[in-house]
């Protein structure tokens, strides 16, 4: 009997507590501490694993509008795992993100429409880009490093100023595959004119591999002419690339 009692107290105690979690008021876990120490929240309202924040801040990253929503049936596979979405007038998707016993945090099926200047902060200094850019990203993986990177880029029309000068692009399409111990692939294309452009990079550590070619009457051939020529040879009417550097 008394182990019977026992049995039905601890059980009793299990699912309040997980009632207490699940159910938690989103701004009570913030002033407790349940979220990350590098995030920062205001206008935060709704629950724990459910809610909304006026303001989100990431390291020096500030988006507004933010809410996330938990996949229940993913603790099944020692996943927490959060639908998540976006309004900021600079910024607007969604997505999910996963993080496992392993702290590997996972980001899946992510649509992304951010204007140029978001990502400026993470180029050389000196660097910036102005334009809307449009982020398709597949997978996203991450622990002390990037594990495994798959997205597509797109924008219709970008504006990349560098210590070089300003360069106008349109109908760019990249596509990233890869991780930090293998290296990056980049394939940057035309994504109107395929015989435009036609770009692969391969990234690996400090190392940097360009090969391809672009039309020199191309849009982007005109606008790129300052810079082709030392990292391409002319032949005829098509820039050959074939460069190795650092970066």
């Amino acid at each position: 009997m008394l182990k019977q009692r026992l049995i039905i107290i601890t059980f009793t105690l299990v699912v309040f507590f997980c009632s207490l979690f699940l159910t938690m008021p989103a701004h009570k876990a913030y002033q407790w501490g349940f979220y990350s120490s590098d995030i920062s929240m205001q206008g935060i309202s709704g629950r724990y694993l459910s809610g909304q924040a006026k303001q989100l801040k990431i390291d020096e990253s500030t988006v507004r509008n933010v809410s996330w929503s938990w996949q229940p049936l993913r603790i099944l596979l020692s996943k927490l795992s959060l639908n998540w979405n976006i309004n900021d007038p600079k910024l607007v998707g969604s997505g999910v993100v996963s993080i496992n016993l392993f702290s590997k945090i996972v980001f899946s099926d992510v649509k992304l429409i951010l204007n140029g200047d978001k990502l400026t902060p993470y180029l050389p200094k000196g660097n910036s880009i102005s334009g809307e850019v449009g982020f398709d990203i597949e997978l996203a993986k991450f622990s002390d490093q990037i594990e495994n990177i798959k997205l597509v880029a797109k924008a219709e029309s970008l504006s990349v100023s560098t210590v070089l000068g300003i360069f106008d692009l349109e109908n760019i399409m990249l596509s990233a595959t890869g991780n930090e111990q293998d290296g990056f692939n980049l394939k940057i294309i035309d994504y109107k004119f395929s015989d435009a452009v036609d770009i692969l990079i391969h990234i690996k550590a400090n190392k940097i591999t360009l090969t391809g070619h672009v039309l020199s009457e191309s849009s982007t051939g005109i606008t790129l002419s300052p810079l082709l020529p030392f990292i391409a040879e002319k032949q005829g009417k098509i820039w050959q690339i074939n460069w190795k550097g650092n970066v």
